[in-house]
């Protein structure tokens, strides 16, 4: 199940604020989209110095 779909469960007025939270709950947990980008291109640099 996709956090949307739980979300789509709350009352209309607690959505926002659910939404909101869970963003903060991801920043906090420190992982973003560019730092699993990074950590993609430096395994794929290390796979190519090692053929």
């Amino acid at each position: 199940m996709k956090i949307s779909d739980v979300i789509k469960e709350f009352p209309q007025e607690l959505r926002e604020p659910v939404i909101d939270l869970v963003d903060v709950i991801r920043t906090e947990m420190g992982i973003t989209r560019e730092d699993f980008s990074d950590l993609k291109e430096i395994v794929r640099d290390l796979a190519e110095a090692r053929v």
